[in-house]
């Protein structure tokens, strides 16, 4: 076959060469173990990071008005609005809409304003917004108040003198601390002291009681010093005791320590003791005895106790005992219980001891003393605790605090509630009070005699009361009694915020006067409730339905009339609601009432003997 030729150009054998280099220098590195990448295609620029202010970034509004907020950002996607923190003397501090609308609530307060980018969560910007005096409410002529008939004597609220307030010391040692404690209290006369549990092991240490202040500042208040410290009572214990058991209540009776522990949770019920005794007063050499079993069921017993006057330990023994309103309703009292017992028969070999109890009062879940629902502003609901008692003359009172607006177990952000923290029961817009329930000493005395059952047994009066002291959600906790000067002691729990992440209670003190004898009638709260039972503001094209709960007397001749006002305009007279609700009234309202804005309403009570109650007022928005 003739030879080919085949003509090359310089520029072609140059493609060549370079195309025989780069084959080489491949080889190379795949003999060597380097594996050639592929080039790295161009990256697009990176996005700007998201920018969010607010403006304003800080303002003061009255209560009820409005206040707009704007967000400037550069994302696509916009910011969520929330309340983020609200303080002050209650908890129904305001609400923001999605478009930046912050409407103040019902009292003067303190809160924060939080916008988050909704394209990048971590990007966000605060503004505070200081709510500042209510709107006084134009007061309705409540016509004559005659002179009222004689009744008998029974502590009131007007009985309760609030005499002042002192701070509990910022107190730990190696077995507890005073922050977050107070749950249990006991007056010791022998020192003028007090003894309160901690927040761990159950523990019990002793505290001085201070002159007392009637100032508004903490600052200002005295506070105790340490006289015992910290004893611990669970690990202590005979057979020691660990997990989800809890401190229910401090006694300090003929130079012993009495106290109560209980189980936090247990669906099984099988909580069978409840009592415990320091042998002596002097909390570094007493021996702890315990636990005993009661002759009842445990966790309707191992609560606040309280020793009985001389004329009522016939019928009531020298102490009573008692507990309510815990996790898992059918295991515990759904009201205020009462069981007399002698805490001298709390000896013997401990776990196999029995000390008998007479139940006095107690309401089993299927008899309540109200309907755990989602009704308004009862006696007695799923935000309701009650935390000490004491026996006075022939009054029994309860200390405690319930939700007063409509309640429901769920989500914070469901019930706009800032002051109940965490998913479980809550009221509608964080409204809570502090509360009295007062029981007559003859009405439990009659339940001994086989006249009554303990769950027939009904308050003759409860009232609420604002504390000088504590947190929106007024979280009380023991109470204790000075019977030689009448003086009451009441703990407010997780108070004290003077310094941070150290919270201890704030010990409030009240003198009992029986010879003030209140015979105004009263209202204990008053709320709106929209048809939706969203939280406020309130739809003006929704319903709405006003309450009036906890209305009582106090001349004995029985509310005739409670009446609702808007300013000066008389809206109706309310409905007395049923059994355990007829001390509540209510009025339904229909929409387009109220105008958007700013609603202030008002109600008093009328009885039939003529006496008025005075007027009581709730300010709430209508979007």
């Amino acid at each position: 076959m003739p030879a080919t030729a085949i003509y090359v150009t310089p520029d072609d054998l140059a493609q060549v060469v370079g195309e025989l280099s780069l084959l080489k220098d491949r080889v190379a590195k795949l003999e060597s173990g380097v594996v050639p990448q592929p080039p790295v295609p161009p990256q697009p620029p990176a996005p700007d990071p998201i920018t969010l202010s607010i403006a304003p970034v800080s303002a003061s509004v009255k209560v009820g008005e409005s206040l707009q907020f704007q967000a400037t950002t550069n994302g696509a996607k916009g910011v969520e609005w929330r309340v983020l923190f609200a303080g002050g003397p209650s908890s129904s501090v305001g609400a923001i809409d999605q478009s930046g609308l912050f409407t103040a609530g019902s009292v003067p307060a303190d809160a924060v304003v939080k916008a988050t980018s909704l394209d990048d969560s971590f990007k966000f910007a605060s503004a505070t917004v200081r709510i500042t005096a209510p709107i006084v409410p134009p007061v309705p002529d409540p016509g004559p108040n005659p002179p009222q008939p004689p009744v008998g004597i029974r502590l009131r609220k007007a009985s309760l003198v609030y005499k002042g307030a002192f701070r509990v010391p910022h107190y730990k040692d190696a077995v507890d601390q005073l922050a977050l404690g107070g749950a249990g209290l006991a007056y010791n006369a022998a020192k003028n002291s007090l003894f309160i549990s901690g927040f761990h092991n159950g523990s019990v240490c002793e505290i001085s009681v201070p002159e007392l202040s009637l100032s508004k500042s903490q600052a200002d208040l005295k506070e105790a010093t340490i006289l015992q410290g910290f004893r611990a009572v669970l690990p202590d214990m005979p057979v020691p005791l660990y997990g989800d058991i809890l401190l229910g209540g401090l006694l300090v009776y003929e130079g012993k320590l009495i106290g109560t522990v209980y189980a936090y949770y247990t669906g099984a019920n099988d909580q069978a003791t409840s009592h415990f005794v320091f042998d002596s007063l002097d909390l570094t050499t007493a021996k702890l005895h315990g636990l005993y079993k009661p002759s009842g069921s445990a966790r309707f017993i191992a609560g606040a106790m309280a020793t009985v006057p001389a004329k009522w330990q016939p019928s009531f023994g020298p102490a009573i005992t008692g507990q309510a309103d815990l996790s898992i309703l059918a295991t515990t009292s759904s009201g205020p219980s009462v069981f007399g017992f002698d805490p001298s028969q709390l000896v013997g070999p401990e776990p196999t001891t029995v000390f008998p109890v007479s139940p006095l009062l107690y309401y089993p879940a299927d008899k309540p003393l109200a309907a755990y629902g989602e009704q308004v502003g009862p006696i007695q609901a799923g935000t309701t605790s009650i935390t000490g008692k004491v026996f006075v003359g022939d009054s029994i009172l309860f200390f405690g605090k319930t939700g007063t607006n409509w309640n429901g177990y769920g989500e914070v952000e469901w019930y706009n509630d800032p002051a109940a923290g965490g998913k479980g029961p809550h009221s509608m817009n964080g409204e809570y009070t502090a509360q009295v329930w007062a029981y007559d000493a003859n009405d439990l005395a009659s339940v001994k005699q086989g006249a009554k059952q303990p769950w027939e047994v009904m308050p003759y009066e409860v009232w609420n009361f604002e504390p000088a002291f504590g947190q929106a959600s007024k979280l009380t906790g023991g109470v204790a009694y000075d019977e030689k000067n009448g003086l009451v002691y009441l703990a407010m729990k997780d108070c004290d915020y003077t310094e941070l992440y150290d919270h201890p209670p704030i010990i409030l003190v009240f003198a009992i006067d029986a010879s003030i004898v209140d015979k105004t009638p009263a209202i204990g709260t008053l709320c709106a409730v929209s048809d939706s039972h969203t939280p406020h503001p309130s739809d003006h094209a929704l319903g709405l339905s006003l309450h009036a709960c906890n209305c009582y007397d106090g001349d004995g001749s029985g509310i005739k009339t409670v009446e609702f006002y808007d300013g000066p305009k008389l809206l109706g007279v309310g409905t007395p609601g049923v059994g355990s609700l007829s001390h509540d009234y209510s009025l339904v309202v229909a929409a387009g009432t109220f105008k958007p804005g700013t609603v202030t309403i008002t109600a008093l009570a009328r009885t039939n003997a003529g006496a008025v109650s005075n007027p009581i007022s709730y300010t709430f928005g209508v979007k």
